[in-house]
């Protein structure tokens, strides 16, 4: 079950990241300044930032992971 589960989450994710990269060179949707200096839009911000931090440090290590199976594999 996990596995049929995991394959559909797979497909719609392909299926998002079709229609996102088809959208890619639309124009940039207008800001309403105001409500981009709300603290609450500050403090997503921040969270987003954080994730990304914490996404880069994650693919970093398992890239080092990688490596060295690399290596130990042509060694």
């Amino acid at each position: 079950r996990l596995v049929e589960e995991q394959r559909q989450t797979a497909g719609r994710l392909r299926a998002v990241a079709r229609e996102m990269t088809a959208a890619r060179d639309l124009p940039m949707g207008r800001h309403d300044a105001e409500t981009l200096r709300s603290p609450e839009v500050g403090d997503a911000f921040r969270r987003f930032v954080k994730a990304r931090q914490e996404l880069v440090a994650l693919l970093q290590g398992m890239l080092e992971q990688d490596r060295r199976l690399l290596a130990a594999m042509d060694g």
